[in-house]
This record gives C-alpha cells, structure tokens and sequence, in this order.
C-alpha cells in the first residue's frame, strides 16, 4: 500500500490517495551526493574572472553556471538503483480502460 496527500484541491482538509496492490511498491532512493567531488568539480571549472557586463554575457553566464552544476552534481552522485516494479493502475483508471477497450471492440465489429 502507497498512501500520499494530494495538495492539489483547495480544502481546510487534505485529501489522501491510497493505492493498494497485491505487488510489492518500490521507491528508488537517491543515493547520496560526494560533497567532497562536487566542489572539486566547482573548483575546476568555475571561472570567476569573466565579463559580466552585458546582458548576453550575463545570460551566457548563468548557463554555464547551470551546466556546471548539473555536470558537477551527476559526477559526484552515482546513478540510483533502479528496481523494476510491476505497474501500478488505480481501479478507477482500469475501470476506464476496460470500458474504452470495450467501446473500441463494438465500434470495430
């Protein structure tokens, strides 16, 4: 069983979603950051000595920023495990697929 809030409602309550299954429910931790290779990688390639000056420049900046820390972050995080798991449908959205399936039957004979 896999409960959740759902935020999504605008309520004085907040509305819980509760999905039951007879198949096991996996949830993929991330695994932790080396803090340690982040800042290296940081320290290697940010360059503090650039023109800012401009818009552009300003604008090319904040992007390599950006890709540096992406860079930085997916060299100093290993991947996660990935489980596979069997897939989850709630009964509603079975129920609709069931009748969608059904209509496409009737329509085609």
């Amino acid at each position: 069983m896999k409960i959740e809030p759902n935020y999504g409602l605008s309520s004085d309550h907040t509305p819980v979603i509760a999905t039951i299954s007879t198949t096991l429910i996996t949830v993929t931790k991330t695994p932790k950051c080396n803090w340690q290779d982040y800042r290296n990688v940081l320290d290697d390639q940010i360059k503090l000595n650039i023109s800012l000056n401009t818009p552009e420049e300003i604008e090319e900046g904040k992007e390599k920023l950006t890709l540096i820390l992406q860079e930085a972050a997916r060299q100093a995080t290993p991947p996660p495990n990935i489980q596979k798991t069997t897939k989850i449908i709630r009964f509603e959205i079975k129920k609709c697929n069931n009748r969608k399936k059904e209509n496409k039957e009737k329509v085609a004979s």
